[in-house]
């Protein structure tokens, strides 16, 4: 596992690990993982959760059922059912699924992926939306199995960021509580290179090629020709 997920790891989520040896299977776009969880959200009639049956999980159009032609992909959708459902009550909480399932062999794009669904609409590092600290908070925090190693919290961050690297108060940036800045637009965040390195810190969206590392490729057993001598 230190192999695979570096020297400083110390435990590994069960299900992430199962996720990384199920490949290869069809990643989503921000798009389809917002399409997927629009619809799951329908399902709830009202409810006041991010749990959902079985049932209604199978009846959800998803990013997998367009590519259901191949039988292992088919059998995809019932196997994520299985991974990430409540076994006490078999339910699932839906939020939880999708979040894992932006990870990606880019861990900046599954970083993305994720505040896409954070924030409700697809973002790439080109954006220029306003991000909320909150938002990105949740991003950073979800399936954290350790503190990043940053001594400069977020917020100092966005201080910084939305003074223009002096003063706080400029940069258009919303203020919370006292004089702190609480949002910004991305274009700026992802200029600052204390918060690229804390986003590329965020493992949880790196999906390791697991399989060629306990699976390696056997060594070719063609003959070799004859030579000349």
């Amino acid at each position: 596992m230190q192999c695979i997920y570096g020297r400083s790891a110390v435990s590994v989520d069960w299900r992430r690990l199962v996720l990384c040896l199920s490949q290869p299977y069809p990643l989503p776009s921000s798009q389809d993982l917002l399409t997927a969880l629009s619809s799951m959200r329908a399902t709830l009639d009202g409810r006041n959760n991010k749990m959902i049956t079985r049932e209604e999980y199978m009846s959800v159009p998803i990013w997998l059922d367009e590519r259901a032609d191949e039988d292992r992909n088919a059998r995809l959708k019932p196997f994520f059912f299985e991974l990430f459902k409540d076994n006490l009550c078999d339910t699932l909480d839906y939020m939880n699924m999708l979040m894992v399932l932006c990870s990606s062999p880019d861990g900046q794009e599954g970083f993305f992926k994720a505040l896409s669904i954070i924030k409700g609409e697809p973002i790439t590092s080109s954006s220029d939306t306003d991000i909320a600290l909150s938002e990105l908070q949740k991003v950073i925090n979800f399936g954290a199995t350790e503190s990043a190693p940053f001594h400069e919290s977020l917020q100092e961050i966005y201080d910084r960021v939305g003074g223009g690297g002096g003063e706080k108060g400029g940069g258009g940036g919303e203020k919370g509580g006292g004089d702190s800045i609480s949002t910004l637009p991305l274009s700026s965040l992802i200029q600052d290179t204390s918060l690229l390195r804390l986003i590329n810190a965020c493992n949880q969206y790196h999906l390791p090629d697991v399989v060629s590392v306990v699976i390696p490729c056997p060594p070719s057993m063609e003959p070799r020709l004859p030579t000349s001598e």
